[in-house]
C-alpha cells in the first residue's frame, strides 16, 4: 500500500492511502480501489467515480460528490459525506422536487407531487475544519495541527443538509401501483444511515434508496437500528 501525505495532486492512484491531500481532478475516476483518504480536500465543484470498492473517506471535504456503483456507497451534497443504497435492481426511480416552481411544473405534467416537511434531525452533523496561515492570512478547511505558520481557527460539526424551502415533494407518477418497489433519487426525511464516532452530532444521514409505494406514502426501505453502519475512524 503506498502513502502519500501533504501532496497537491491531480489524480488518484488505486491501493493508496492519501493523508492530508489536496485534489484538483480534471476527469471522471473511472475505478478506484482499496484507497483511504484521510482529511483530504477536492477542490473541484463536481468529483465523479463511475466504480468505487473498497475505499474509505475520514474528514474530507467536497462541493459535490456522486459514485455510480460501489460496495461502500457514498453520495456528497455539500462538503460531507453520506450513505446511499444504489440502484442495483434498476427500479423505477422516484424524483425530488425542492421548490415551488419544480412541483408545480412536475405537477402539469402529470406527477403527483407527495409533500414532505424538512425536520432537521440534530445528531446529524459534517466536520469543520477551518485552519488559518499566520503570514499570508490564507485559509484551509481540512484538519491541520497548530504549527510555527498555521492556526487553526474551527474544529467543529454543522448541519450540512440545505433544501432552498422547508418542503420538499416526491414526484409520484399517478399510475404507480401501490405494493411497487421504488429508488428514490434524493431522500427528503432525514435518516441517520451511519453512526460517526465523534458523539452526538457526527451522523450521516440517507442520500438515496429503494421504497415502496402502500398507496399514499413512500415507505423507505431502510431502518437505522437494523441497517445504519458504525463508522470506527
Amino acid at each position: 500500500m503506498n502513502v502519500v501525505k501533504s501532496k497537491t495532486l491531480h489524480e488518484v492512484e488505486n491501493d493508496t492511502e492519501y493523508y492530508g491531500c489536496t485534489f484538483y481532478l480534471e476527469h471522471r475516476i473511472e475505478e478506484l480501489a482499496n484507497c483511504k483518504f484521510d482529511n483530504c480536500s477536492f477542490r473541484n465543484r463536481r468529483v465523479e467515480i463511475a466504480k468505487m470498492e473498497n475505499c474509505r473517506f475520514i474528514n474530507c471535504a467536497f462541493t459535490e460528490f456522486f459514485i455510480r456503483k460501489a460496495d461502500k456507497y457514498f453520495n456528497e451534497e455539500q462538503d460531507h459525506y453520506s450513505k446511499s443504497v444504489p440502484n442495483e435492481q434498476d427500479l423505477l426511480v422516484i424524483k425530488t422536487a425542492k421548490t415551488e416552481e419544480e412541483i408545480n411544473r412536475a405537477a402539469r405534467e402529470g406527477f403527483f407531487p407527495l409533500i414532505k416537511v424538512i425536520y432537521p434531525d440534530e445528531t446529524i452533523g459534517s466536520p469543520l475544519f477551518v485552519s488559518q496561515h499566520k503570514k499570508t492570512g490564507e485559509i484551509y478547511t481540512r484538519y491541520m495541527e497548530s504549527s510555527q505558520d498555521i492556526k487553526p481557527l474551527i474544529n467543529s460539526y454543522y448541519y450540512p443538509h440545505r433544501f432552498p424551502n422547508p418542503f420538499a415533494a416526491y414526484l409520484i407518477p399517478k399510475d404507480l401501483k401501490k405494493g411497487t418497489r421504488v429508488w428514490v433519487e434524493c431522500v427528503i426525511q432525514d435518516i441517520v444511515a451511519a453512526f460517526g464516532n465523534e458523539g452526538y452530532n457526527s451522523n450521516s444521514r440517507l442520500i438515496s434508496g429503494e421504497a415502496i409505494w402502500n398507496g399514499k406514502d413512500l415507505e423507505i426501505q431502510f431502518n437505522p437500528n437494523t441497517d445504519a453502519e458504525v463508522w470506527l475512524g
